[in-house]
């Protein structure tokens, strides 16, 4: 039963078996930069930066110090607190996690995330999410991030199912029901989005008030959006974003692109959005290549990102899906 869980990894290293003995300092470090992580900020994030680097430099034999390691790197490189080389320190604690102990469903998991988010492989995404699943089906987080994945593949019944399994595991760490409302706006199902979004307990947060706001902007119900852009955060770009679309959808051009001009060139994907919702076509394609460039993680849900509506129908968007291999484009 336990050969069928061998993984094999690149360089033909061996699988290793999980028997030794933890170091309870470096275990207790492992612990507080996870907790670091779960605050979801950038502060905590680099507090968990230091716990981890912490953990290691007291055992750096310990798998889970590696995998939390690359779980901070991969936020600082959403956060874009650091440059997108952050995602190189990603895969080097990836790799080095997966070379330590193949039979973690948590190193599954990271390295799931990092073909999902960076390598754009969704055959080998895949696969880890379900081997981690396999090895443990009780790891709330497997299921969390492979509902992520179904989601991007515009499987959303199935990434319900997932989310669904998670939340029986970890109630508040799934999310629920904002995620739920997440997976509904991605499937262009808004007011239901909407009203799972203000049915979450976690009110008034900034990620809660981003998507929330994207939902009923993609409604058409732009008083409430602009009414919850401001919540997102001041000098968040995610709320830029929101902003800009808001501007271009009440006639005000030209608020959108002196606000567009502020989007920082670490965000291209964002910038092709912006460009997108301007009809500025040649720049928003022109971002999206640079977003793919730069592998900018955010192009993993461009086959289901309502905010790339407006480039749709352009025979290069297509072409685009294809290059990145993503599965048929959902009909709606």
């Amino acid at each position: 039963m336990i050969d069928g869980l061998r993984i094999s990894l690149a360089g033909g290293a061996r699988p290793l078996i999980r028997d030794r003995t933890i170091n309870p300092a470096a275990h207790d470090l492992v612990l507080q930069a996870r907790f670091a992580l779960r605050l979801g900020t950038p502060a905590g994030n680099y507090e968990g930066l230091r716990l981890a680097r912490d953990a290691i430099r007291i055992d750096s034999t310990y798998a889970a110090a590696w995998v939390t390691l690359s779980r901070l790197h991969f936020n600082a490189a959403l956060f874009r607190d650091a440059d997108l080389g952050a995602q190189d320190s990603t895969r080097l604690a990836v790799e080095r996690a997966a070379r330590l102990d193949s039979l973690s469903s948590e190193v599954q998991v990271a390295l799931g995330r990092t073909r999902f988010r960076y390598d754009w492989d969704w055959p080998a995404a895949e696969a880890a999410f379900r081997r981690a699943i396999a090895i443990n089906p009780s790891l709330a987080e497997a299921h969390v991030d492979y509902a992520r994945f179904l989601r991007s593949m515009a499987r959303f019944a199935e990434s319900r199912t997932e989310l669904m399994r998670a939340a029986a595991l970890d109630p508040i760490g799934a999310g629920q029901p904002l995620a739920l409302g997440r997976i509904a706006y991605f499937a262009h199902e808004f007011d239901d989005a909407i009203r799972l979004s203000n049915a979450d307990p976690n009110h008034r947060s900034r990620t809660w008030a981003t998507w929330t706001a994207e939902a009923y902007l993609a409604a058409g119900r732009y008083r409430e959006a602009a009414a919850l852009e401001a919540q997102a955060g001041a000098d968040a770009t995610s709320r830029r974003l929101i902003h800009i679309v808001l501007a271009v959808k009440t006639g005000r051009p030209d608020s959108a692109r002196r606000l567009l001009a502020t989007i920082p060139a670490a965000w291209p994907y964002f910038r092709g959005l912006s460009f997108a919702a301007l009809g500025e076509r040649d720049s928003a394609f022109a971002a999206l290549d640079e977003a793919v460039r730069v592998r900018d993680p955010l192009v993993a849900d461009l086959l289901v990102d309502p905010l790339t509506e407006p480039i749709r129908t352009d025979p290069r968007f297509e072409a685009l899906l294809t290059r990145l291999r993503f599965p048929r484009q959902p009909s709606r």
